[in-house]
């Protein structure tokens, strides 16, 4: 591996979660699950069938 590129620990790009159009705000870790909370970092598209 020649060309090594490091970025900084961020859940939002540790999850992919830029791939849905989501940055994450927050979490709360307890022994049963992981809960993240996001934001959209995009407006959402509307539906294509729907228009909603």
């Amino acid at each position: 591996m020649n060309n090594l590129t490091f970025s900084s620990p961020d859940l939002s790009s540790f999850c992919q979660l830029n791939n849905l159009g989501l940055t994450a705000t927050g979490q709360h870790l307890c022994a049963e699950r992981a809960v993240i909370e996001c934001r959209f970092t995009k407006a959402p598209e509307p539906c294509p069938k729907c228009g909603a």
